[in-house]
């Protein structure tokens, strides 16, 4: 057994912070709802260890009892343990990481367990067995437990693991077991696959909702369809008119969605009269439901999007080396043509307001900043990581493929100039995270710079008959959406800084797909207009936007 917690890395907290730091943001793991279960146990005599795993509260009922003694909810060893100690190994629901834990010993007084550590494992192809060689790691110390009382333990974020072992020493009585932490998402290996992104095994969660008074709203979340009314979203009754409840939602990741699951299962007098789904990316009625699914996929078919955008092709499929190139007129920079494959960082002429006043143009909101003197576009563009923690694909329970996890990379371009035409030779994308590009003006001989974009086919490489060329002015910044192909970043008569965000792990094959593309021989140009007033960016300005 190897440890991977000292001293100072476990905290013992309040029942109030216990409550708030891990009640409210992250889920029981080992909850028999989510799948938790016994694999083995040193002794149960007096109470079954699968007591532990209840999303209930323990209850007692002093005039029940059993062949063995008096009855307990919850786990019971019999007296005078000849070993150091009980344990009981318990696999979590979902593979994850741990955050903390609550051992309660509730109702168990006189015959509780007055010491208790917990070691972890991974071991996702197969359950571990008790004196194996399985190696087990002790995420939280010898800690002493109270008779009848909740015990919350706070720990540094753990590894990623599969089981837990829960030790008392020296034998006695726990109540219920949670084990805190975060969901190691198990995707399927097709990201375009159609799944349920609000499930708390994609690492959906609640964020807040407006009212939880009879049952949780996190229950919406669960797998099933539950067994009564104490399982699903309840609300307390409302006599005000117009009256709505709501509850907000973060999907396990961000998504294409497709259509919605909305069930009321066990609620007869009391489900809700109507329901509305509202959606949106972001970085940070009264009644009761039963569950809320939302489908959707990671990443969107390259065949769907074809279909809803209805390109016109442009180049056939089946280019192959010419002696002749295929030659594409790159075209001004907008909202809208660019839509299909990213964001325009850029600011927009609004409808006449007040410098306090917000206002809602090309769907975003701007609102007054600094006192009046400045528009601030919110959420001009997405910044998108779909690997916020480690992505592990499996295939019947095998690990099939490991994707680290990505941080935030702002670095900078520093980008040579090219002369028009250019040829095409490869593209790259990044399929799990989106990457902006911001110009820094180098002066008065700054002629923008050229942006290539393209789909992908439903086998990920590029469909040449969604290539398209832009003519970006300095002022724009792009923003490329997860898995759009484009061209590295090329300036315009002279050297250009380009701020760039994006995420990485550090492994290149998942930060960064190139492909080549000599054989296509496919070049780039302007317009003649274009190559008017080189050197003077304002008139380069004035001809990008007459040509809009």
């Amino acid at each position: 057994m190897s440890t991977i917690c000292n001293k100072n890395s476990v905290i013992r907290i309040s029942l109030d912070e216990g409550h708030k730091l891990l009640v409210k943001n992250f889920i029981d793991l080992a909850n028999e709802t989510l799948g938790g279960r016994i694999i083995e146990v040193s002794d149960e005599f007096f109470a079954e260890a699968r007591n532990l795993l209840k999303p209930t509260k323990s209850v007692r009922d002093a005039s029940k009892y059993t062949e063995r003694g008096a009855w307990y909810d919850g786990w019971e060893t019999r007296r005078h343990n000849p070993l150091s100690h009980d344990w009981v190994i318990v696999k979590l629901g979902f593979m994850g990481k741990i955050v903390g834990f609550d051992i309660d010993t509730a109702h168990f007084n006189g015959n509780h367990a007055p010491l208790a550590s917990v070691e972890a494992c991974c071991s996702p192809k197969s359950d571990p067995k008790h004196g194996d060689d399985t190696e087990w790691f002790e995420i939280l110390e010898k800690v002493a437990l109270d008779p009848s009382s909740q015990h919350y333990f706070s720990i540094r974020e753990s590894s990623t693991f599969t089981h837990v072992r829960l030790n008392i020493y020296p034998d006695g009585g726990v109540a219920r077991f949670r084990v805190y932490g975060i969901v190691s998402v198990l995707w399927p290996q097709d990201p375009t696959a159609l799944i349920d992104l609000a499930y708390l095994g994609h690492g959906a969660k609640v964020v807040a909702c407006s009212n939880q008074h009879y049952a949780r709203a996190e229950n919406l979340l669960l797998p099933g369809r539950g067994i009564d009314m104490s399982d699903g979203w309840e609300t307390r009754r409302s006599r005000e008119k117009n009256h709505s409840d709501w509850v907000i939602i973060q999907l396990g990741a961000p998504g294409f969605l497709d259509h919605v699951e909305i069930d009321t299962a066990f609620f007869k007098g009391n489900f809700p009269e109507s329901a509305t789904l509202e959606a949106c990316y972001s970085d940070p009625v009264d009644g009761g439901l039963k569950r809320l699914r939302i489908f959707g996929r990671r990443q969107l078919p390259s065949s769907t999007s074809l279909q809803s955008l209805s390109f016109k092709s442009i180049i056939s499929p089946s280019i192959t080396s010419q002696t002749s190139p295929e030659i594409l007129m790159a075209q001004p920079l907008t909202y809208e043509a660019f839509a299909p494959y990213g964001h325009v960082i850029d600011s927009f002429k609004e409808p006449s307001v007040s410098p306090f006043m917000t206002s809602i143009t090309n769907n975003l909101r701007v609102t007054p900043a600094n006192q009046g003197t400045a528009r601030k576009y919110n959420h001009i563009a997405p910044v998108i990581n779909f690997r916020e923690t480690d992505i592990i694909s499996s295939d019947k329970g095998t690990v099939v493929q490991f994707v680290a996890k990505a941080r935030p990379n702002l670095s900078l371009f520093r980008c040579s100039p090219m002369n028009l035409p250019i040829s095409i030779k490869m593209l790259e994308k990044h399929s799990y995270s989106s990457q902006a590009f911001i110009p820094m003006n180098n002066g008065s001989k700054a002629k923008g710079y050229l942006v290539i974009v393209c789909l992908g086919d439903k086998d990920g490489n590029p469909n040449l008959e969604t290539l398209r060329p832009f003519i970006a002015k300095n002022c724009q910044g792009i923003s490329y959406n997860p898995g759009v192909w484009h061209h590295p970043m090329i300036a315009l008569k002279e050297t250009t800084n380009f701020v760039c965000l994006t995420h990485e792990s550090g492994n290149q094959l998942q930060d960064c797909e190139e492909i080549d593309m000599t054989n296509h021989n496919i070049q780039v140009d302007a317009p003649s207009d274009f190559y008017k007033g080189v050197g003077d960016y304002n008139e380069i300005g004035r001809i990008v936007q007459s040509m809009l």
